[in-house]
């Protein structure tokens, strides 16, 4: 038992080791609270996006109108 609990202790302490250098990572990183101002517009004039916006918008209402009858 005592080996074990020995072993049990080094994986803790190694865990605790990881965790502090993943914390400085994320520390570092810089927020992310912009990302929808990136998004916005960005596909603007893309033909492929206007198609899947168009098809999405007919397949919506196709399922409304057979929602209906």
């Amino acid at each position: 038992m005592g080996q074990t609990l020995t072993k049990v202790e080094e994986r803790i302490a190694k865990l605790e080791k990881e965790m502090v250098q993943l914390r400085e990572i994320v520390d570092r990183k810089p927020p992310r609270a912009g990302w929808i101002k990136r998004l916005v517009g960005s596909h603007k004039e893309d033909p492929v996006f206007d198609e899947m916006d168009r098809l999405g918008r007919e397949a919506r209402q196709t399922d409304q109108m057979e929602y209906e009858d």
